[in-house]
């Protein structure tokens, strides 16, 4: 018996016994209703805010990397399997006064157990940090966040063991809880993060935990009312199912609960895996090239659960044609971009990557919402969505970077949402080939032609995107059209190649993806950490010591070594991000170089002579050490330095934490009298200067910064921007009267802390 017919039975059994149904009515029906949606909102709430506060946490122990969020979120969607697993073991093993009694007794024990952090927890830098991490996770935030995660199925659960016509469906409870998770995401990086510290944070999360006990023990009580007057009552309307009859249309009067098939079980799960291994792939692209911070990871994550509750909302605000178009066009324009490896302003960067994620997430949730069983299942229907999503996570999290050396799981990911589609009427069988090979043919020869054509550009592509758009969307809503097209893009683009030159290596680690390319026309070796070149060495007769890229010798750090030549002769000078070595280019015989490098990875990349010689060459003199910037440098105090360089990139992601005031104060310490601090603040997307401005204005530092600008599109000569910072006006030397420098203003911004920062502060928009 399928669902409707179940509804129907129930409807019609209400309607012949309704004096029986009301013997057990607990009270007000729409009191009831907004009892349950307000603790449920409230709970969700506290889950979406305890997420990116804890990860805003441990962040600045692991160098800033969008790996950290991603394995946050796995942890997170693993707890709330578990927790879905404890609702619908508690749900099925107890009956309803024990239910409430587990559950609230807890929920109190979890909230001796403080949200926190060990003060002395390093993370190891010789193995992934993702073991040592969940520790934390499951010690700081694991007990409080399980009971949170059982809430919401186990409040559905009790809520349908009331008599109203509500009862009968508390799906769109569902919907209130994921009202709840996003505008707790949205509030956090706008509102609460921006306003309050952690600690702050911390102690009202806290305090509202508490007030939600309450509100779970009175949905606790009401539902045991009802359940104590059902268990009294000669007649239980919830207990009784009619089986209808096909041929008659009469009930059998049979007490029939229809079994799920695992065919439906397995559609469940991949109709969850795709949009959570999306999301995550989503916040991938998005914080490598902004910064992993809060803001960049709440908005993938909330539009995730907008899918859901408009999916399972009781009347849908938008239409599945409307749906299916939206993120067929979201789809076929993104993988396009992907494949052909074109650069957008930050705007359009996220509203192609959001949209895509919103629309698709949106049409396989609403293709879960339509299939979902009778509340008689809701706890285990629940449970098989948080497989899929915890299976999504661990793909992306863990399966992926062991599997490819690139981040292939986000356009996998994209081609298998194709597939899953949800279409509103389907073409017929007999177009689904013909519509397949205007596809395909309209995918492989605009996308080869273009990037063949070295035109890979927004214009360029404008007619191949319209092509299959159109071939798409007009000639016929077809499900196989539609996953032939986006696969047939991304193979096209695999086929296409790069014009980045031969490629000598690349790697994936817990920090990104790196890349060594060999340009043999321009006789270079290129290191690329994502999308962001990380360092150029020439491969020509006599030029393999020079500076290029950021470093040349007619940009900002060149002058800062030609200027103090001299009173750098014998320095100690050290340096927060290694990359290719380039800096050692500068290098005079007395000196003593000390690299800080989070990346065990880039070290070795730059140790392989084959790649790189720049650290073969400096000798004994340099030396690299492994692990945080920020811990390195608190392990040895006594160390001092007379140059310290700021030069710490993963992408273009900024690390947040060694911009902060108690980075400063460790940098000035680790910097001798007369000594120079410089930063480099190159960045496509956010706005360094005003926050440096900031820190050394509080301080009242004397600061200087240049923006070297070249119109060259050489890669040898890059645009770059550099700040100087010396305690006083007399350390910057000559700097100090070159007009190529000018003084840096104190901003009147807020300083950043290890406990508050704000991204949206700084953005470029």
């Amino acid at each position: 018996m399928s669902a409707p017919t179940v509804a129907a039975g129930r409807s019609t059994l209400m309607r012949q016994r309704p004096g029986e149904t009301e013997r057990a009515a607990a009270p007000s029906s729409g009191a009831r209703t907004a009892l349950f949606a307000l603790t449920l909102f409230i709970s969700a709430s506290l889950v979406f805010v305890v997420e990116p506060m804890f990860g805003k946490m441990v962040l600045p122990r692991l160098g800033g990397t969008p790996a950290v969020w991603n394995s946050c979120m796995v942890f997170y969607q693993t707890v709330l399997l578990a927790g879905y697993g404890y609702a619908h073991l508690l749900s099925r093993r107890c009956p309803l006064p024990a239910q409430v009694g587990i559950h609230t007794a807890l929920l109190l024990a979890a909230a001796f157990l403080p949200v926190s952090l060990a003060a002395d927890w390093a993370p190891p830098v010789d193995r992934s940090p993702i073991p040592s991490l969940v520790a934390q996770l499951v010690r700081g935030v694991g007990a409080p966040l399980l009971m949170l995660c059982a809430t919401a199925p186990l409040l559905q659960n009790w809520f349908s063991k009331g008599n109203d016509g509500a009862a009968r469906d508390p799906y769109f409870l569902y919907a209130a809880s994921n009202v709840g998770s996003i505008l707790a995401l949205v509030a956090y990086p706008l509102l609460i993060e921006p306003a309050a510290t952690v600690t702050v944070q911390r102690a009202f999360w806290s305090y509202v935990y508490l007030l939600l006990v309450g509100l779970i023990l009175a949905c606790g009580a009401i539902a045991w009312r009802t359940w104590a007057a059902n268990q009294s009552s000669p007649f239980d309307s919830r207990r009784v199912r009619l089986q209808a009859d096909p041929a008659s249309g009469s009930g059998t009067g049979a007490a029939v609960v229809p079994p799920i098939e695992w065919r439906r079980r397995t559609r469940w799960i991949a109709l969850a895996f795709v949009p959570s291994s999306l999301m995550l792939g989503a916040t991938t692209y998005i914080s490598t090239d902004v910064a992993s911070a809060p803001l960049l990871w709440t908005i993938p994550l909330a539009l995730y659960l907008l899918s859901f509750v408009i999916g399972f909302s009781r009347r849908r605000p938008i239409s599945d044609t409307l749906v299916w178009r939206c993120a067929a066009t979201a789809l076929l324009v993104l993988t396009v971009i992907l494949s052909a490896n074109i650069r957008l302003p930050i705007v359009a960067l996220l509203a192609l990557h959001l949209s895509a994620l919103l629309f698709v997430a949106l049409s396989l949730h609403t293709s879960l919402a339509d299939d979902r069983p009778p509340s008689e299942h809701l706890t285990e229907f629940y449970l098989w969505l948080s497989v899929g999503g915890v299976a999504g996570g661990l793909f992306n999290t863990l399966a992926a970077p062991l599997i490819f050396s690139s981040v292939a799981e986000y356009p996998l990911a994209l081609a298998a949402a194709a597939w899953l589609l949800r279409k509103p009427t389907p073409a017929p069988w007999r177009w689904h080939v013909p519509i397949a090979a205007v596809i395909a043919g309209a995918a492989v020869a605009g996308i080869l032609f273009v990037l063949r054509m070295h035109t890979a550009t927004p214009l360029a592509l404008t007619v191949p995107v319209m092509a299959l758009v159109t071939a798409s969307l007009v000639a016929g809503r077809s499900r196989a059209g539609m996953g032939l097209a986006v696969s047939c893009v991304l193979v096209a683009g695999l086929l296409a190649g790069r014009d980045d030159g031969h490629l000598l290596y690349i790697g994936r680690t817990f920090f990104g993806v790196l890349r060594v390319w060999d340009v043999e026309r321009e006789q270079q070796h290129r290191f690329m950490h994502g999308t962001t070149l990380h360092g150029v060495q020439s491969t020509a007769a006599g030029q393999t010591g020079e500076p290029l890229s950021y470093y040349h010798r007619a940009g900002p750090i060149g002058q800062v070594f030609t200027g103090t030549a001299t009173h750098l002769s014998h320095a100690r000078i050290g340096v927060v991000g290694l990359g290719a070595g380039g800096l050692l280019a500068y290098r005079q015989p007395e000196q003593d170089w000390t690299f800080y490098e989070i990346d065990p990875e880039v070290e070795r990349i730059a140790r392989n002579p084959a790649l790189f010689t720049y650290l073969r060459d400096c000798g004994s003199s340099c030396h690299v050490k492994l692990g945080d910037a920020r811990l390195s440098l608190a392990r040895s105090r006594a160390e001092l330095f007379d140059l310290l360089i700021l030069d710490a990139f993963s992408s273009d992601a900024i690390p947040v934490h060694l911009m902060t005031r108690e980075a400063l104060t460790l940098y000035l310490d680790h910097l001798r009298p007369g000594g120079l601090l410089v930063f480099h603040i190159s960045n496509r997307h956010v706005q360094l200067r005003p926050l440096v401005g900031a820190l050394a204005g509080e301080r009242q530092l004397a600061a200087r910064v240049q923006f070297f600008h070249t119109s060259s599109p050489d890669v040898a000569r890059l645009p770059s921007e550099w700040v100087v910072i010396g305690r006083r006006q007399d350390d910057l030397g000559a700097l100090a009267t070159d007009p190529r420098w000018e003084p840096l203003r104190a901003h009147a911004g807020r300083v950043w802390t290890d406990d508050f920062s704000d991204i949206l502060s700084v953005l470029k928009l």
